[in-house]
């Protein structure tokens, strides 16, 4: 709502919005602002759930490491989601 007025979203998994085609505040699942203004996935580690987001703007370059990766993958010790090669009971 801007000035008493409603306005349809055109950007996608914004947590705060500049306006409705751009995200001022991107969510930790989504860290990553595209040329276009929405959140997605950081491009470099895409199979992460939450990230650990460093100060600054998230761009393309920078690595930002992952704390909880998506299911079948893990954290390596870069920081990466790295594909599970095996099922380790109790794991």
């Amino acid at each position: 709502m801007r000035n008493g007025n409603c306005y349809q979203k055109k950007v996608e998994n914004c947590l705060v919005f500049n306006n409705e085609s751009d995200c001022l505040k991107c969510p930790i699942e989504y860290p990553y602002k595209d040329e276009d203004g929405h959140c997605s996935k950081h491009p470099l580690n895409p199979w992460c759930y939450t990230y650990i987001i460093p100060q600054g703007t998230i761009t393309r370059d920078i690595k930002i490491d992952c704390e909880t990766c998506l299911e079948s993958y893990y954290p390596d010790e870069d920081g990466f989601c790295r594909l599970r090669s095996k099922e380790i009971d109790g794991c």
